[in-house]
């Protein structure tokens, strides 16, 4: 069995949660003899630096950058990328030719859709006969039309938000009815798809990444971070809207509540907004002692930090599917804080020992306080699987078992 995946984003990366849980499936298709290769349609610009940083790649994954005839569209419509991507590569006979070219060289089995914006690109190329008629999976990694309304209702008039909206719900209504398998992160975004598709829905969550780290590293990162006998606060997030507006909600502008001598320390896309965010007077000079950016980190030293964390926090107030940080934070055995919403999907973690929920700012901002008064740095340096042991089903190997059976259902 061979499985083409298209994406929106460089597959070879991992930046934010969509890319991780991509990178997962292509692994675990692999261990599962699932032959995989992939079409990431992008716009390039916005991913240079990574791509620079990173320099990783993958013979069976291609990039096609359409910046070249996307830029001005891009420029007036902010926040529609992922849309504007697939429904300018649609209509680009060129984009057409290469995405053909690129699918045709796999010779798969089945067509793979990571989030339903590359579906008009696919339905085209069938209809022009420029790739086989094949089975088509849907991998979703949220409802989309709910997951976006927050953002579009935040950043665009009503009848403009309302449009678009149904632009998407129409767009992966679609997708779903055309669908051979559809893949779903949640028991709730699985009822959703239920509503829509003629084919099986399977439940292939999220998981998490076990924790490799060794002393060598624990220690690096204990020195370069200045983190010896601090507690600290971690949040990893990507820069997506709902992220950022659960966490400016949370922190607030005046970061006080943060004990003496502990930090809050932010990794990932987020790091920038939320410095932005906090250079207010008159809290600016107490808020830099208070909160760092560490920006994006190699994995074995998030690893690191999340072995060495006082405390994760889980900020998201928005959005759908689930949270790869939340299954990640789970595994790691720090305390958590989290909201409602930063929980979905793993509910059953809800009233373990090291887990506090609280959706209200203030009183989340309050066990901030109180934890990291009562934390200290935990000597930790390697890994105990054992504390975890209940957690074994959180990972990445056990959570995308049930979408590799799937797919050989579908080939039988």
């Amino acid at each position: 069995m061979k499985v083409h995946l298209f994406a929106t984003y460089p597959m070879s990366l991992v930046i934010h949660g969509g890319q991780r849980r991509v990178k997962e499936i292509l692994r675990s298709y692999t261990n599962s003899r699932i032959a995989a290769s992939g079409t990431s349609i992008v716009f390039k610009p916005f991913w240079d630096q990574f791509l620079r940083r990173q320099n990783q790649s993958d013979p069976n994954i291609s990039l096609i950058d359409i910046s070249s005839i996307a830029m001005d569209q891009f420029m007036k419509t902010p926040l529609l990328e992922d849309v504007l991507i697939g429904k300018i590569a649609s209509k680009s006979e060129s984009t057409l030719r290469m995405v053909a070219d690129d699918v045709n060289r796999h010779q798969p089995d089945a067509y793979q859709l990571e989030h339903p914006f590359l579906w008009p690109v696919v339905k085209v190329l069938i209809e022009k006969r420029m790739i086989p008629n094949l089975p088509v999976i849907y991998s979703g990694h949220n409802v989309e039309y709910q997951h976006k309304a927050e953002c579009y209702h935040a950043n665009f008039k009503k009848d403009d938000a309302e449009r678009h909206l149904t632009a998407v719900y129409e767009l992966e209504t679609e997708l779903l009815r055309e669908s051979s398998l559809t893949l779903a992160v949640s028991d709730e975004d699985r009822s959703n798809y239920e509503q829509h598709a003629k084919a099986e829905v399977v439940l292939a969550r999220n998981g998490a990444t076990v924790p490799g780290v060794t002393e060598k590293v624990i220690k690096r990162c204990v020195e370069k971070y200045s983190l010896s006998g601090k507690p600290f606060a971690l949040a990893v997030s990507s820069n997506h809207p709902p992220n950022i507006a659960g966490m400016k909600k949370i922190l607030s502008d005046n970061c006080g509540y943060v004990p003496p001598g502990c930090r809050i320390l932010l990794v990932g896309g987020c790091g920038r907004p939320i410095e932005e965010s906090l250079q207010k007077p008159p809290f600016i000079g107490l808020n830099e002692k208070k909160v760092t950016a560490l920006g994006f980190l190699p994995d074995h030293e998030l690893d690191a930090l999340r072995v060495l964390a006082s405390l994760q926090l889980l900020m998201i107030t928005g959005g759908g599917g689930t949270n790869v940080k939340t299954a990640d934070a789970l595994v790691s055995g720090s305390p958590i804080i989290a909201t409602t919403t930063a929980m979905r999907g793993y509910e059953q973690y809800i009233t373990n020992h090291n887990v506090t929920v609280c959706d209200d700012p203030k009183l989340f901002r309050d066990e901030i306080r109180c934890k990291l008064e009562e934390q200290r740095l935990r000597d930790r340096p390697t890994y105990n699987w054992k504390i975890m042991e209940d957690r074994r089903s959180l990972t990445w190997e056990n959570t995308l078992v049930p979408a590799a059976d799937a797919i050989r259902r579908l080939a039988a």
